[in-house]
């Protein structure tokens, strides 16, 4: 299980100023992805209900608790199609370093 808690910042967009967090950021990367590597199959669909099921319970108790599984996946994500661009923005830098460097927590039964 990996942990970590909602960062969020202040955009500036044409329509106004607006709240962004990694959730926003995790659904830019995946939005962009082209059509081909979209990954396919029953797995992966499962892997991102369970995303989007950890995302909405993020905005709920602002941290965002992924499986291994799920934290793996995302990490592959951001290793490999991050935009370059995206590390002169302040936030996003922080913020992806702090989610790759998140240590992995022991689940007590």
């Amino acid at each position: 299980m990996r942990r970590m808690k909602l960062e969020k910042w202040r955009v500036e967009t044409p329509e106004g100023e607006k709240e962004e967090s990694i959730l926003d950021m995790i659904s830019a990367l995946v939005r962009m992805q082209r059509p081909e590597k979209i990954p396919k199959g029953i797995e992966k669909f499962q892997v991102f209900g369970r995303i989007a099921k950890a995302f909405d319970e993020a905005l709920k108790t602002e941290t965002l608790s992924l499986e291994e599984s799920e934290y793996a996946f995302i990490r592959e994500i951001m290793e490999k199609d991050i935009p370059s661009v995206w590390a002169l923005n302040q936030n996003y830098r922080k913020t992806v370093d702090a989610f790759l460097k998140l240590p992995e927590e022991e689940v007590k039964p």
